[in-house]
């Protein structure tokens, strides 16, 4: 099993981790390597299931056990800088207090369920061969029912690839599947059946209030940052998992009063989000979770359409 410590954003793991070492009067003594943006420590694995995590255990740190993997020294990160092993040592048992953390964190205690990638079962996994049509139509029908602009679009599948296409297609190649389905008409009428609006799960979010009481993160908000927090999930959702990184355009999103007010209460509201750089340089925000889900909740919904569009051609040829 590997602590994958991750120190981009404002919330470092590499602090998250200096934390739990001091408070548990500990140190890292197994193989470590310095990573494009923090580290990975490995363990042996303690046996029996250690599912993969994010978040879960702090800010910033990760465990990538059964069914994941880390990229190994020395290959180059999307950064540029190189997998270095910084700590050539024996790989040891984890310790004590980092499995008690483990298993106290079952189930998952984040607000959004978190979806792994890939899927095991293979229902959901997209393979070689079916990718650029998968994109395709799926972009179309963005395009054409939802009126999605490009922008929104292009950030939504290539998630989506990342997310469910095993493996992924080239980001060049996603964003041109993105301008051809922009080629035709966005749909911009309101007029919207409501058993349709019901239908559509992309109308809808997972809100499970167990995880909710039990997110120490949630309890720790007053209740003006609770209702941030709940209008900017709200917002994220509706853009497949990501929001404006530009602070006078986010504050109004969250309702908040004024924007020095969000500027100094904003930090606990956005544990939750990543800064990331797309293709294009623009710096936007990005929930840990909820750009997955948002990608798995599309594919459960365009195989349901595609069955229902099936059964409708069966049904025609049969009369």
């Amino acid at each position: 099993m590997v602590l994958d410590v991750d120190d981009k954003g404002e919330g470092k793991g590499s602090d998250t981790l200096a934390e739990l070492l001091k408070a548990n009067d500990d140190a890292t003594t197994t193989m470590m390597v310095r990573t494009g943006n923090g580290w990975h420590i490995y363990y042996r694995h303690p046996g029996g299931t250690l599912k993969n995590s994010v978040g879960q255990l702090g800010v910033g740190l990760d465990i990538r056990a059964d069914g994941g993997y880390v990229v190994a020294a020395p290959s180059r990160h999307a950064n540029g800088e190189i997998y270095t092993v910084e700590q050539d040592l024996e790989v040891e048992q984890p310790p004590v207090w980092l499995l008690a953390m483990i298993e106290a964190r079952k189930p998952d205690t984040c607000a959004l369920e978190l979806v792994p990638r890939p899927d095991p079962s293979g229902q959901l996994t997209i393979i070689e061969g079916s990718r650029n049509n998968e994109l395709f139509k799926i972009a179309c029908r963005l395009r054409g029912r939802e009126g999605m602009e490009k922008r929104d679009l292009e950030r939504i599948m290539l998630s989506y690839n990342e997310t469910l296409c095993f493996p992924p297609l080239g980001a060049e190649e996603v964003l041109g599947i993105v301008t051809s389905a922009c080629s035709f008409p966005a749909e911009k009428s309101a007029e919207k059946s409501l058993r349709r609006q019901n239908e559509n799960p992309l109308w809808w979010f997972r809100f499970d209030v167990r995880n909710w009481h039990s997110d120490q993160t949630v309890n720790a908000m007053s209740d003006f940052q609770t209702g941030w927090y709940m209008r900017l999930l709200v917002f994220a959702w509706s853009k497949g998992g990501y929001l404006t990184a530009d602070v006078s355009q986010l504050w109004r999103l969250a309702g908040a009063k004024s924007l020095a007010q969000f500027r100094r209460h904003c930090k606990l509201v956005l544990m939750d989000f990543e800064l990331v750089t797309e293709h294009d340089g623009e710096v936007v925000l990005r929930h840990r979770y909820m750009a997955a889900e948002y990608a798995v909740t599309l594919k459960k919904w365009m195989k349901k359409i595609n069955s229902g569009e099936i059964g409708a051609k069966t049904n025609a040829l049969a009369s």
